[in-house]
């Protein structure tokens, strides 16, 4: 999944939506509004571990859906609110209150290109961040320690010209200097330390072309075309020959590269010449070796005639310059498109020509013809297709005809963009990443933004 992003008309600028576990708490709909450094706290006030709360996740939220979409009315128990069906929890300068689901999208303008993962991030034409969802260790980097918002929050205001994410957040700025956010204990940010941060703090100063946060490491391509790596790199996912983690950013790549992807533990990079190169965690033979063993140094596994790269869960696409679109790693799911649950070790042709961009996400594909139509393959349990159903395809079937400039395939949820700058969604609006006021899913695509 392209993190950073690269946008996918070129001078385009990035939305990345990316939902990030947090704090939604068993026993009811309860959120804590103490401050926090490192603990959650459940409804009776006893605190347990972030670890806690990110691997019960599944069942946090899903309490949450239930009882929020199910019941006329809900209270939130630690802020005293008791609020009618379709509003939400708002923190109004500390003060809790009820608010309608359409406040987000006062003051929104449009935005120019799309990416994702977990919690959201907007970045706006005027080069102004906004943030949804959850917020835990300091996603957001507005200084706050509010473990969520379901509408949309201004968190930079201008000169920003890309952003990234996945548990921290990375943005570059218009004068190649980025900064970092939230959750650092692989040393994700390059400053040196294994400290979180709940604000941007600038890491590089300047040179910077594009950027691509993972779960445990960073990569950033510098405007002479080197790539520089930080964080762990147990899997070997920096190329360099070592399984070491660093705290600074080291040059893994010396010149030559055009772009740049990660995912979990491993890292796909493009260069100049249209060849494909890949290092780091290979078990489903994501990196399109041959093999299932991982690779400590980057090797080229597709040689030449390649103008986009995406990193997925367990898989990787590229599309070549004729318009083919090839993947390889795990088609578990039939992301693949090609009527198969096979998976491959090789980068193989799933969709021969006609086609403009891609989107790899954790077990469903979007692709984006030529024509403004999008088509989908794989899993669609929580409605990701946005067809209206829960069915699931091992073919490519589109699902929007005309009009779409660029997609993005989340967790479990898709985004359009259309030519007018609206942003669609569709699939599981997990911890309100949609940012529409609620975390009820959508089986149809449904604007979310402006």
């Amino acid at each position: 999944m392209k993190i950073t992003l690269k946008p996918i008309v070129q001078n385009l600028k990035t939305l990345t939506l990316s939902l990030l576990l947090g704090l939604i708490l068993a026993g009811g709909i309860t959120f804590a509004t103490a401050s926090w450094t490192g603990l959650g706290w459940v409804g009776n006030n006893k605190p347990v571990s972030a670890e806690y709360v990110k691997s019960n996740f599944e069942y946090l939220y899903d309490r949450l859906t239930v009882l929020r979409s199910s019941t006329s009315t809900w209270s939130d128990t630690l802020s005293g609110l008791n609020c009618t069906a379709g509003q939400i929890a708002k923190n109004n300068g500390g003060v809790w209150e009820c608010a309608d689901k359409s406040d987000h999208s006062s003051n929104v303008d449009s935005v120019t290109s799309i990416a994702g993962m977990f919690h959201s991030l907007v970045l706006k034409t005027d080069g102004s961040v906004w943030v949804a969802g959850l917020n835990l260790d300091g996603r957001f980097g507005d200084g706050t320690t509010d473990y969520y918002s379901l509408v949309w929050k201004e968190v930079v205001s201008s000169g920003v010209e890309a952003i990234s994410a996945y548990w921290h957040s990375l943005i570059l700025k218009t004068d190649g200097s980025v900064w970092a956010t939230g959750g650092n204990e692989h040393g994700q940010f390059g400053d040196g330390t294994t400290n979180d941060s709940w604000t941007f703090k600038e890491v590089v100063s300047s040179g910077v072309e594009a950027i691509s946060a993972a779960k445990n490491h960073s990569l950033i391509l510098k405007t002479d075309g080197s790539v520089w790596a930080t964080g762990s790199s147990h899997s070997g996912q920096f190329g360099d020959g070592t399984t070491s983690t660093s705290t600074v950013w080291k040059e893994v790549v010396s010149s030559g590269v055009k772009d740049i992807d990660t995912r979990v533990d491993y890292s796909i990079i493009l260069k100049t010449d249209g060849s494909v190169w890949t290092a780091g965690w290979n078990r489903h033979g994501q990196i399109g070796d041959g093999t299932t063993n991982n690779s400590l140094v980057f090797k080229e596994v597709v040689s030449s005639g390649v103008k986009d790269i995406d990193a997925g869960n367990y898989y990787s696409l590229i599309l070549k310059t004729d318009g083919s679109v090839w993947a390889t790693g795990s088609n578990y799911s039939g992301q693949f498109g090609d009527g198969t649950t096979n998976n491959s070790l090789v980068f193989k042709e799933i969709i021969s020509s006609g086609v403009e961009a891609i989107s790899a996400g954790y077990f469903h594909s979007l692709i984006l013809k030529t024509d403004g139509s999008v088509w989908v393959a794989g899993k669609n349990h929580y409605g990701q297709f946005g067809d209206g159903t829960t069915n699931d395809s091992l073919v490519f079937k589109e699902i929007v005809s005309s009009g779409v400039e660029a997609i993005n395939t989340g967790m479990e949820f898709s985004l359009i963009l259309k030519n007018d700058g609206s942003v669609w969604a569709s699939g599981r609006n997990r911890f309100g990443v949609f940012g529409d006021g609620a975390t009820i899913p959508s089986l149809v695509f449904k604007q979310i933004f402006p």
